[in-house]
């Protein structure tokens, strides 16, 4: 019998949770960007302006949900860098239009001490956090396993991709991961110029209606995957512990797990994949590679 990473029933909502406009450092007002991903087929978008906690529930429909959000950071420690930005998405629904800015309310040496305070603040706010683009941020594997109280991390990010090349973080999370951390993982656009910088990284949740509810219930469940490209359909482990992925044509698809140290299949037009685990593995993750390089990254599974 297959148990299956995503809920058994339920349909497919792509969105992009992080994204800025006019109101911080965006070149589209917040009407712009939401109808640029309308048209482009999303089924959600989050509005993450920095420091500023931004709802519009009058963009809402039954078609396309903008959910309440924002990116808030911490100084750079001295004389580097290195920081943290979280984008932070709000677990209950708002009703109301809400604009509002977020002072720091940490010390300015952006210690790690401030990255935990401002995850304590966010998640006393009802906020789920996910880190934002770590190694533009320059964060240490070292201080990122300090932290606790997050849901996931940016494995892309499309604006860090092309900008500074710093938008994939997929060794970083899998050192984080090979220590025990469990959390998911997030492609996004990060959008700040408009169209150079959109529909480059999203996720995709399978959810059994688009609602703030639903959406919320399910990505905190793990039944998404982020991409660039391909599209997933299936992902799980059988009874007899063989992982598999049902996948849209690809080039390769790459069980990615610890220790030992996963498996590869490489050929043309591939739509599933399988591989036994030996029973030591910790986690397993999928990562399937189409023609062009695009990648789409299942969660972690965790085994122990």
């Amino acid at each position: 019998m297959k148990h299956s990473a995503f809920i058994s029933e339920g349909q497919w909502y792509k969105g992009n949770l992080h994204s800025h406009t006019t109101c911080s450092d965006g070149t589209m007002t917040p009407e712009a960007c939401i109808q640029a991903y309308k048209e482009k087929g999303y089924s959600f978008l989050a509005l993450t302006d920095h420091n500023l906690f931004t709802a519009y529930p009058e963009a809402c429909s039954k078609d396309f949900l903008v959910l309440p959000a924002t990116e808030r950071n911490t100084s750079c420690f001295p004389g580097s860098y290195e920081q943290i930005h979280v984008v932070g998405l709000k677990k209950q629904d708002i009703r109301d239009k809400i604009s509002q800015p977020l002072s720091l309310t940490f010390t300015e040496e952006g210690t790690e001490k401030d990255w935990q305070a401002l995850l304590d603040e966010m998640h006393a706010a009802g906020q789920l956090s996910i880190i934002a683009h770590p190694v533009w941020t320059r964060m240490s594997i070292e201080k990122l396993l300090t932290l606790k109280d997050y849901l996931g991390i940016e494995i892309y990010n499309t604006t860090c991709d092309r900008t500074s090349y710093t938008g994939k973080s997929d060794y970083i999370i899998d050192c984080c991961l090979r220590k025990g951390k469990k959390f998911f993982l997030f492609a996004t656009d990060d959008c700040h110029e408009g169209e150079p910088d959109m529909f480059g990284g999203w996720i995709t949740v399978k959810a059994p209606a688009l609602t703030h509810a639903d959406l919320m219930e399910h990505i905190c469940k793990g039944s998404f995957y982020a991409s660039t490209g391909p599209e997933i359909y299936d992902f799980g482990i059988d009874d007899d512990q063989v992982v598999y992925v049902e996948c849209s044509p690809c080039v390769s698809v790459n069980f990615i797990t610890y220790e030992k140290r996963g498996h590869s299949i490489v050929g043309k037009n591939l739509t599933s994949g399988s591989f036994h685990l030996s029973g030591t593995e910790t986690f397993v993750r999928c990562e399937c590679v189409d023609a062009g390089g695009k990648i789409a990254y299942t969660n972690p599974i965790f085994l122990k």
